[in-house]
């Protein structure tokens, strides 16, 4: 039998490709998943805001239903509401995630 000899080039080519190709492409996945649930935990807590602000202007009881909702399914949920001038202002902070909306009364 004999030994291949490694210090050709020949059919290496193929290898080293997909060695490179993994190589970059696994930190980037990486880096593309975390950006990713980054972003979707911004839109539910901006989304989670518009709606404890809608529900304020309606009804303060439906606020405190909601509130103890999001809280419940979001762990570290933190509401702040703050009414001045004919308007509520909710802010939400999840995380290091923080969003506002306002609403008129």
């Amino acid at each position: 039998m004999r030994q291949r000899n490694f210090s050709d080039q020949c059919g290496n080519a193929v290898i080293e490709f997909v060695g490179f190709a993994f190589l970059v492409f696994a930190p980037i996945a990486t880096f593309a998943a975390t950006d990713t649930m980054k972003w979707i935990q911004k839109i539910e807590v901006t989304t989670s805001a518009t709606q404890l602000a809608r529900a304020y202007a309606i009804s303060p009881d439906a606020f405190v239903r909601l509130e103890s909702l999001l809280q419940s399914e979001y762990r570290g949920l933190v509401v702040a509401v703050s009414t001045s001038k004919g308007f509520v202002e909710v802010r939400v902070r999840l995380e290091d995630q923080v969003a506002s909306s306002r609403q008129f009364l």
